[in-house]
């Protein structure tokens, strides 16, 4: 597993020199750095030299999530690369959950999975052809989409980012001038988001039930997790970036009943307006509440 996970690295260093001028190119190919490389391609090559001395020791559960995750997410967040770029980090990303790479029982994996969420949901990239866009669109809705169905790990996702991936997946179901195929693959992924989160309402009503009884007998000193008018469902929560994921996963509040709250109320009022929004919004719903037909 880790010598796939060499090779994903390779490829994003390969996909860097092809599509950006770099002051040393040894450097993709095991050279060392010197102080004029790219610092996104420093990381990538440290982050390679550790996986090939520890291939042989290193288990998947014993590697840090964030190590893995970071170099990564850098390169997702930076203005510099270009769509190709971040579309092959993405895909890196992508590969360490199919893969197992990255599961629940990884250290710090709360973090470093809402990092790559996060960097995902606020990818930036030049436009160019339409083709090549959407080749980072797919990237980014098979990121978010894999972490949702991946067990044990979507549902460590905080609400903030829960709620960002399905106004991403929302703004691209609705983008006309998106090729049906990824409009498509975007109402599916609005259809994932929702099944993931109400399939998980019974859980998210004992703990908010829990957690309003430990308040009430002064044994928690956290609020909980009923939504407030002020923060209209969303608790405040540090954004999940690449420099934020040194702290505790504790930070990180899986999400819960305030996405959930947030999620209904958005698609009654698709349901109640007269937009086009409104057939996407009904098959969204009734494949979420209503069940399959009997014969």
């Amino acid at each position: 597993m880790i010598v796939s996970t060499l090779g994903i690295i390779q490829n994003v260093l390969l996909t860097m020199h092809e599509n950006r001028p770099l002051q040393n190119h040894s450097i993709f190919y095991g050279g060392k750095a010197t102080a004029g490389t790219d610092p996104l391609v420093v990381k990538l090559q440290h982050l390679r030299r550790r996986l090939r001395k520890e291939a042989s020791t290193t288990t998947t559960a014993s590697i840090d999530a964030t190590e893995l995750v970071v170099p990564f997410v850098d390169i997702v967040h930076a203005e510099q690369c270009s769509g190709i770029i971040k579309a092959s980090a993405l895909s890196a990303l992508h590969h360490f959950i199919v893969t197992g790479m990255i599961t629940q029982r990884s250290t710090r994996i709360s973090p470093a999975i809402n990092a790559a969420a996060y960097a995902a949901i606020n990818c930036r990239f030049e436009v160019s052809d339409s083709g090549s866009d959407e080749v980072v669109l797919h990237a980014v809705l098979s990121l978010v989409t894999t972490l949702l169905d991946s067990k044990g790990v979507g549902a460590m996702l905080t609400d903030e980012v829960v709620w960002g991936i399905s106004q991403a997946a929302f703004s691209l179901a609705f983008t006309h001038h998106r090729s049906l195929l990824l409009r498509q693959q975007s109402e599916r992924a609005l259809k994932n988001i929702m099944h993931h989160v109400f399939s998980r309402l019974g859980d998210m009503l004992a703990v908010n039930s829990e957690a309003n009884n430990m308040d009430r007998d002064g044994k928690h000193g956290e609020p909980s997790t009923s939504m407030g008018k002020e923060d209209r469902g969303i608790p405040p929560s540090p954004p999940p970036t690449a420099a934020s994921t040194t702290t505790t996963a504790s930070t990180y509040r899986p999400h819960g009943l305030p996405v959930a709250v947030k999620l209904f109320n958005f698609a009654m009022q698709l349901v109640d307006g007269k937009s086009c929004a409104l057939f996407i919004a009904r098959r969204v719903l009734f494949s979420v509440f209503l069940p399959p037909y009997s014969n």
